[in-house]
């Protein structure tokens, strides 16, 4: 059930000359959309500041299989031996559904694995599973980029799934993840938000080809430091001669950004269908900013009205 409070209007007026004087925002956080809409292809990229992540379809029999009991466990990392493997720092693997990243390799025939990467889970698999490697193993992808793991399922889905596990990478292996959270909207779209407040222009770009796949903007937009904004708010009953004249002065310590009007009958606080308009005119020299509230409407505030002026 509703219920009024009763309002002390010594500290009220205090409160509001506190709230008029100066009021802080903790900041905003820039963020980017990346919309996926139609299958991913290899090799094809997207762009978050510095880092570039680049499809990499893990899909090819790399003709070992897992042996000795070494991938029967849920360890990680997990060192292993794969005779002759070819791979290198950075690469992925794929167990059944488990993707596995290289972060050493030991020698010609041993690595370390991080694993259950790409938003997988760790699982133990039997001896004599095939472990599939890169398509393009003998083509490597462009140096520095990140390998973005997938099967031969490249659709909006799993694509933005892997994706978003790649940004939100909690052993820092994908850079931006210490800068950005990568949020799952819906089956298609990839929310980006800063992590800190402030501005933010990390370059937001990519190469997929397939219609309705891209940014919504070239960089990360918005963000906001944390600052202290100046609010004026004022309540005033038209005098006569502002009725006559048709419009009220309402002079301020700052230039306003932005400037509310709300008018209501102040017998019975109904609002009333005002439809004139607010002007600034910016601080110059020593005479201060002003608002001017005019009746050139065809509903116009009266000497019956109470006028609020909100400017902030």
């Amino acid at each position: 059930m509703a219920r009024t409070i009763p309002f002390d209007l010594g500290r009220g007026n205090a409160r509001l000359d506190l709230l008029k004087d100066r009021l802080d925002t903790v900041g905003e956080r820039a963020w980017g959309i990346l919309r996926v809409a139609a299958d991913v292809v290899n090799g094809e990229t997207v762009v978050i500041g510095s880092d570039t992540w680049e499809v990499d379809v893990i899909n090819s029999d790399s003709g070992i299989d897992t042996a000795s009991s070494e991938f029967d466990n849920t360890d990680d990392p997990i060192v292993v031996t794969v005779t002759a493997h070819g791979w290198v720092v950075g690469d992925l693997i794929r167990v059944e559904s488990e993707y596995m990243r290289v972060i050493r390799v030991n020698s010609v025939d041993s690595v370390s694995l991080k694993r259950g990467v790409m938003g997988t889970t760790v699982a133990a698999h039997a001896d004599a599973t095939d472990i599939y490697e890169s398509d393009d193993i003998g083509a490597v992808i462009a140096a520095g980029n990140i390998p973005l793991g997938l099967d031969a399922t490249l659709t909006p889905t799993v694509a933005t799934d892997a994706l978003i596990a790649s940004i939100n990478d909690e052993d820092g292996s994908d850079d931006q993840g210490a800068s950005v959270e990568a949020v799952d909207i819906d089956t298609d779209t990839i929310l980006i938000v800063a992590k800190a407040r402030g501005t933010v222009v990390l370059a937001t770009t990519e190469t997929l080809a397939g219609v309705g796949n891209a940014w919504d903007a070239a960089t990360m937009t918005g963000g906001a430091a944390a600052s202290s904004r100046q609010l004026a708010i004022y309540a005033r009953v038209p005098l006569a001669a502002e009725v006559t004249k048709g419009d009220m002065i309402f002079p301020l310590d700052f230039d306003p950004i932005v400037v509310l009007v709300q008018v209501v009958t102040t017998a019975t606080g109904v609002p009333v269908a005002w439809v004139g308009a607010a002007l600034v005119t910016v601080a110059s020299g020593d005479a201060p900013a002003y608002v001017t509230v005019d009746n050139a409407g065809a509903v116009d505030w009266a000497t019956t009205d109470t006028v609020y002026l909100l400017a902030a």
